[in-house]
């Protein structure tokens, strides 16, 4: 059975992956692995060694401890708790490529709590 945090840090990998534009097939490729085993990553079925995770970070061009955001310990995700529909993919994606585009780590921080406390989060 896979661990919460193994499948979390997959699907935070398949989201960086996604706001880069990038498929599976060429992440495996850029990462000389199968596009299953991609696949396995991002499901949390196959843990992610600290130099693959190091790779992807380089490649998706974000920071390794992005993968780790947002775990809680207590409530990890559920898979049924992950929405599917194209339209907040849309959404989840032109959010996530505006956001990364923000340079002020103050804002961002601003911005994290705004839609947290939409969302009845805080």
């Amino acid at each position: 059975m896979a661990h919460p945090i193994d499948i979390h840090v997959g699907q935070r990998v398949r989201q960086a992956r996604l706001l880069a534009g990038i498929t599976q097939q060429q992440l495996a490729a850029e990462t000389g692995v199968t596009f299953q085993q991609i696949q396995k990553y991002e499901k949390g079925l196959n843990r992610i060694s600290a130099s693959r995770l190091y790779q992807f970070s380089e490649i998706l061009r974000v920071n390794i401890e992005d993968f780790f955001s947002g775990y809680d310990d207590e409530e990890p995700i559920r898979k049924s708790e992950v929405p599917i529909s194209a339209s907040f993919k849309h959404q989840s994606l032109a959010l996530m490529d505006t956001f990364s585009r923000i340079e002020d780590s103050e804002t961002r921080a601003r911005i994290v709590k705004l839609v947290q406390s939409i969302a009845g989060e805080l």
